[in-house]
């Protein structure tokens, strides 16, 4: 299969998007008032957000949030979330929603030849104990 530039664009949205849209489904966003159950004030708004905004434009938020794209660039990613957040640990998703288990599989060798060694040297280099999972 020939990749594309936009190919994990493309594949984060059939994949991602997949997995979000059965979220969707099982807290039933779109069905009831979640701010009405205690404890569920947090998907309420969450649910009040996707009426909005629409499902679609939630979906591109959720999947935004995710470390996917070029090996670079999810390198770059985990360094910006870990320094924004103070995250010390990093646990990779590489499979979604009915994606096959040769790209589930590609995925976690592309990561861990191109992305974890270098997460590993700029944590040496910081002088910091994060695990890299």
């Amino acid at each position: 299969m020939t990749r594309t530039v936009n190919a994990p664009r493309e594949m984060a949205k059939q994949y991602i998007g997949r997995y979000f849209h059965t979220v969707l489904e099982h807290y039933e966003f779109a069905k009831k008032p979640l701010n009405d159950n205690k404890g569920y004030e947090y998907f309420g708004n969450i649910a009040e957000k996707i009426a909005q905004y629409g499902e679609d434009v939630f979906i591109e938020f959720f999947m935004n949030l995710q470390i996917f794209e070029t090996p670079d660039e999810c390198y770059n990613r985990i360094i910006e979330f870990g320094d924004r957040t103070g995250a010390e640990r990093f646990v990779g998703v590489f499979s979604y929603s009915g994606m096959p288990w040769e790209e589930s599989e590609r995925n976690m060798h592309s990561f861990s030849e191109k992305v974890r060694p270098r997460l590993q040297t700029a944590e040496q280099r910081k002088g910091k104990e994060r695990a890299v999972a």
